[in-house]
């Protein structure tokens, strides 16, 4: 799996990257008997995070992303996604989340 990583930090770009992600939670593989849980947990999220940003609050946004990762590491570690997934959705998450203002 591929993302592609975001242009700039436009709040296009920034939605647009957010949207990117959403499409491959959508196609990742997730192993286990909640996969389909655990992926709506993560689009939940990434839903999340475009709410804060129409809201006017990046920040907000930045930690909602924040929180994906950490779920995407869970999930990395309990073995349900690959280490190669994860690391392909945490580097897009990251950097939208330095476009926002927050730390990565």
């Amino acid at each position: 799996m591929s993302v592609t990583p975001i242009v700039d930090c436009s709040t296009a770009s920034v939605r647009q990257g957010i949207a990117d992600l959403q499409a491959s939670v959508a196609t990742l593989t997730i192993t286990g008997q909640n996969a389909e849980k655990d992926r709506a947990m993560l689009q939940g999220k990434l839903s999340a995070a475009l709410i804060k940003i129409d809201e006017g609050k990046p920040l907000d946004a930045a930690s909602k992303l924040t929180d994906f990762n950490s779920r995407v590491i869970q999930l990395r570690d309990a073995g349900k996604i690959s280490a190669t997934d994860a690391t392909a959705l945490i580097t897009t998450a990251d950097s939208i989340v330095v476009c926002l203002g927050g730390t990565a």
